[in-house]
């Protein structure tokens, strides 16, 4: 169950902008890759076109072998998993009426709703209204409607699902996802943080201006000096994480 990009590409048509360019990757069955990268280097628009939701302009995003943007949607749906950026609901659900969605979407998923809920450390949220839970906890109210949806050997995508968590929900999820991950899925997550992209991947994807310019492990991509570049701040490794460096406050 490999998931693979033939040269993707991607342009917006309303305004021909190019978001990505000639992307050609490729991930193993039961692998954990970050995506990262600038702010408008193209990230979420790769994480939309290997979930199916975007078709690519040119090339192909191939899911063991299938098209994916080809796949019927209960077919990506028994596959592939997504949580967004920012979860939207345009219905007054509670939190465990979404979490079931995900049964909805698949019917087969690995976790039941009560264990998804669980895992995610919101059992206490259940009947409680989605949107009037705070950032974080609706980002792990998705999470846990992707543990329903989620198949054995199937593939997760996830974008920034860090960015609202306090330390201890990043905890969790990061072991959520290396549970998942012995488990054969493959996952692919967009990280800002790379000390987290540093702990958790197998793989990583680094894009600037909607190109790849680095995949490989988390120690051949993420170079100190290569991140100086990017970012424009110093980096270190600490822990065996790879952080910015603060700058030194004046006396």
């Amino acid at each position: 169950m490999s998931l693979r990009c033939r040269a993707v590409s991607y342009a917006y048509t309303r305004h021909g902008q190019t978001a990505l360019s000639g992307v050609s990757a490729e991930l193993a069955p039961g692998t954990m890759c970050t995506v990262v990268g600038r702010n408008g280097s193209g990230k979420s628009t790769l994480l939309r076109l290997l979930c199916g939701i975007e078709r690519p302009t040119s090339g192909h995003v191939m899911w063991s072998g299938r098209e994916m943007a080809s796949m019927r949607e209960p077919e990506r749906a028994a596959v592939c998993a997504y949580v967004p950026q920012r979860p939207a609901l345009s219905a007054a659900f509670t939190v465990r009426e979404l979490v079931s969605l995900g049964q909805r979407a698949s019917g087969v998923g690995l976790h039941s709703v009560e264990s998804a809920l669980e895992a995610m450390g919101i059992s206490d949220l259940a009947s409680k209204l989605w949107h009037r839970t705070s950032e974080g906890q609706r980002v792990r109210s998705a999470v846990a409607r992707a543990l329903v949806q989620c198949t054995e050997r199937g593939l997760l995508v996830m974008d920034e699902p860090f960015a609202a968590l306090d330390p201890g929900e990043c905890a969790r999820l990061m072991g959520v996802i290396r549970e998942l991950r012995s488990r054969g899925m493959t996952v692919v997550c967009a990280i800002h943080h790379i000390g987290i992209a540093s702990l958790l991947a197998d793989e990583v994807w680094w894009l600037d201006e909607g190109r790849l310019i680095g995949a490989g492990s988390a120690a051949n991509v993420l170079q100190p000096a290569a991140l100086e570049r990017t970012f424009g701040v110093p980096f270190g490794e600490h822990a065996g994480q790879i952080l910015p460096i603060l700058p030194a406050v004046p006396p």
